[in-house]
């Protein structure tokens, strides 16, 4: 009895006349697989110009920044289900970033799987009516032994032991603790398989903005795609008749940049209208954050700026895309010949220490002038393997702009004798050496083993004796750290920092208002390019360079 079922059920699915085998891709989506608009109805998924434009321009390796609800994560469940239903042996996993999104990710799929044509489903599971899966989000198909399972972020062992053929990471900017998700979940992904990152913008200098500045630059295995909100036609609303609109002066920009039309800037002022007011960001902040017109202005902290975010970003727009430095390495263990009481006699050789051999540590945006005076501010990791790094950041003196930057990770000894021939390179500037914790290690080389002579001496009142006390290096205290931030506030503002680093702008971008009344970097973001460049702005205000400064007597070679 057993046996004549199933020779009945071989020979119905033996005889299911296929008719999708000459459909697949975007041929087969539009056709077969079902979604509910917004009307809730059902129809087979319609592209939008801008699910379009992607698909002509997608790769293996794809990250999106978009506006809200163009249906992207949609799309790529429609993309990813139709390659496990007509492909064999290949497992497709979509991630989101909450359980909400989850639930409604995988209904999309349940929908698509339901409205399939019913010879589909049989050929599928083999002739049964029904697929395996168990309680995860998950469809298994019998017949080509190929998956698709939805999980969220945080919440899943996706990539501990599992082949991924395609994978979706969706609204990854708001993902907790992406760095080590995507770690885990790319080492599950073979080369020929398919990574797709997607999300609205969610602040700068989180793991999201970083791999999509990564993305633009050629050394990256990324594609980034950008698209903006007036670039999809359903986001206008029509003018009543005789409604004339009254253009403010950012409308009329757009109109004249963009070429938009009143019914878009009507919709514009429509969603707007119902943006909150979040952590000091104006409802036409939270918009452009939601709704992009250009790659930056979405980027806004997701803190409370310490800076002043809008320069910031007119900083950043004219550095974006141009290369205005060079790259070199410093040779600490170069050995440079001078005399010991004989300061302004070195005998260097430049090459010998500063070169291109070994690139990336060191950008040079402004080779040294010898009729100009530098300056430079050290801010010192906690150690060589630490999170921070050493920075140097060199400023000419008179106007404030920035000539160069050292950036990396090393011990504090080999530190400080790169600081030394930057300082030496950059015709003797004075530096300003941070003089907490590690960076006591650096001034201790700088002056026993290494002299340099033109170190920051910061100056102290002392309340017992009356005096002033002088002390190489800069200490970060509660006393003096307002007064460097407020600087910076002010040279920021006023637009005399010539600031060259892109790297730095984003650190002054991210360098937020935290809880206790404290300032610093946004979570997952670094700071130690801020706190160089403030302590080189203290250097060019309080210069006060002495004699060379011994901690004990004797020559030091």
């Amino acid at each position: 009895m057993l046996l004549d079922i199933l020779s009945k059920i071989d020979e119905k699915v033996n005889n299911i006349k296929d008719t999708q085998l000459d459909l697949v891709g975007k041929d087969y989506i539009e056709k077969y697989l079902y979604i509910k608009t917004k009307d809730k109805e059902l129809i087979p998924l319609p592209f939008n110009p801008i699910q379009s434009m992607y698909w002509g321009n997608k790769t293996k390796r794809d990250i999106i920044l978009k506006p809200r609800q163009l249906g992207f994560t949609t799309l790529k469940v429609a993309e990813y289900f139709e390659r496990i239903i007509n492909e064999k042996n290949v497992t497709a996993v979509i991630i989101a970033h909450n359980n909400d999104s989850t639930q409604k990710i995988f209904a999309a799929v349940q929908l698509m799987y339901e409205n399939l044509p019913e010879e589909k489903k049989l050929q599928l599971n083999a002739g049964m009516n029904k697929p395996k899966y168990g309680n995860r989000k998950e469809f298994y198909f019998v017949s080509n032994n190929s998956r698709i399972s939805v999980g969220t972020a945080g919440n899943t062992s996706f990539g501990r032991g599992d082949t991924i053929n395609y994978l979706h990471c969706s609204e990854v900017a708001f993902w907790p603790n992406p760095e080590e998700l995507t770690t885990g979940l790319f080492q599950a992904v073979p080369f020929d398989g398919e990574i797709c990152l997607e999300t609205t913008a969610n602040g700068v200098g989180n793991y999201f903005y970083r791999t999509y500045q990564e993305a633009k630059t050629e050394k990256s295995i990324w594609t980034n795609h950008f698209y903006r909100w007036f670039d999809h036609p359903e986001y206008k609303l029509k003018l009543d008749p005789g409604e004339k609109l009254e253009l403010d002066d950012e409308e009329q920009r757009l109109i004249d940049t963009y070429n938009l039309s009143l019914e878009q800037i009507k919709w514009r002022r429509w969603k707007i209208s119902e943006m909150p007011d979040k952590d000091g960001l104006t409802k036409e902040d939270m918009f452009k954050q939601e709704y992009p017109e250009d790659e930056q202005s979405c980027f806004l902290t997701s803190g409370r700026p310490v800076f002043d975010i809008k320069v910031l970003m007119e900083i950043r727009r004219k550095l974006e895309g141009i290369i205005n430095y060079k790259e070199y390495s410093i040779d600490h263990a170069a050995e440079i010949k001078y005399r010991l009481n004989e300061y302004d006699d070195y005998e260097i050789d430049f090459n010998s220490f500063i070169h291109e051999k070994y690139k990336g540590e060191l950008k040079v945006y402004e080779e040294p002038n010898s009729d100009l005076e530098y300056v430079m501010g050290s801010d010192v990791a906690e150690g060589k393997d630490g999170g921070d790094y050493s920075v140097a950041i060199v400023i000419e003196k008179e106007t404030g702009r920035q000539v160069a930057e050292l950036h990396g990770h090393w011990e504090p000894d080999i530190f400080a004798k790169k600081i030394k021939r930057l300082g030496l390179y950059y015709n003797n500037a004075a530096a300003g050496v941070e003089r907490n914790n590690h960076g006591h290690a650096v001034l201790n080389t700088l002056i026993n083993y290494d002299i340099y002579d033109n170190l920051y001496n910061h100056v102290k009142y002392n309340s017992a004796t009356g005096e002033e006390e002088k002390e190489p290096g800069f200490p970060t205290n509660k006393q003096t750290k307002p007064i460097l931030v407020s600087d910076l506030q002010e040279g920021i503002r006023e637009r005399y920092l010539d600031i060259q680093s892109m790297e730095l702008v984003d650190e002054l971008i991210t360098f937020v208002n935290l809880d206790g009344g404290k300032m610093g970097a946004q979570e997952g973001c670094h700071d130690d390019r801020v706190m160089a460049l403030g302590i080189a702005l203290q250097v060019r205000k309080h210069t006060v360079v002495d004699e060379p400064f011994y901690v004990s007597s004797g020559d030091r070679r």
